[in-house]
C-alpha cells in the first residue's frame, strides 16, 4: 500500500510542476495559444492520458495568470 501512496504524491508533483511551468512561460511571453498547443502535442508524444493532464495544468496556469494580472492592475 505504501508504494500505491508513493505513485499517487508523484503523479501530483508531477502535476503541480507542470502547471508552475506553464505559468512561468506565460510570465515571459508564451501566448495562450501555443501553450495550448504544446499540450496538444503531448498526445503523439507522451500519449492522451499525459495530454488530459496537460490539459488539466494549462486549464490552472490560466486560471492563476488571469487571477494574477488582475491582482496587479488593481495594485
Amino acid at each position: 500500500m505504501k508504494q500505491d501512496t508513493e505513485l499517487t504524491n508523484y503523479g501530483r508533483d508531477i502535476m503541480n510542476q507542470l502547471e508552475l511551468h506553464m505559468r512561468g512561460a506565460l510570465n515571459v511571453g508564451v501566448t495562450p495559444e501555443e501553450l495550448l498547443e504544446v499540450v496538444i502535442q503531448m498526445a503523439i508524444y507522451a500519449g492522451v492520458p499525459a495530454c488530459m493532464n496537460g490539459l488539466t495544468a494549462y486549464r490552472a496556469a490560466i486560471v492563476a495568470t488571469e487571477k494574477s494580472n488582475s491582482i496587479a492592475s488593481r495594485g
